[in-house]
């Protein structure tokens, strides 16, 4: 049996290099998403400008990152008659819409953008936050 220093310094030891290594990818991860501009409007990355999204997606965008959400909704519904089944899209309309207080065309908006993706992380992010506005 081991001597309780001799464990305690073994244990230590590699625990010491574990938690080292731990937290040294937790760091990165972290400045990853502190540097990230794609993280904006619903806790996703998947919010980058991308060559398959439609003409005036990244003009939206730097409208909601600006928090000029009312002048994005407009935008957002015409890139959303061009791509109907792109769940970020609605869900930036639920957000826009949500941060411009029509709870009722939020709410619609968050169940397109689930209908197309039910694992969409903002909608149901988002759609929980609406939840809580509205005392759901």
């Amino acid at each position: 049996m081991l001597s309780r220093p001799v464990f305690t310094s073994f244990f230590g030891q590699y625990l010491g290099q574990y938690l080292g290594r731990f937290f040294a990818l937790q760091l990165v991860l972290l400045l990853a998403l502190g540097f990230s501009s794609a993280a904006l409007a619903a806790g996703s990355s998947s919010y980058s400008a991308a060559p398959s999204k439609p003409a005036g997606y990244d003009a939206a965008l730097r409208l909601i990152k600006d928090k000029k959400f009312a002048e994005a909704i407009p935008a957002l519904l015409k890139i959303e008659a061009q791509a109907k089944k792109d769940a970020d899209v609605q869900n930036l309309l639920g957000f826009s819409y949500r941060k411009t207080n029509q709870l009722d065309k939020a709410g619609r908006h968050y169940e397109r953008a689930l209908a197309l993706d039910p694992t969409h992380k903002g909608a149901l992010e988002y759609q929980g936050e609406l939840f809580l506005m509205l005392g759901d």
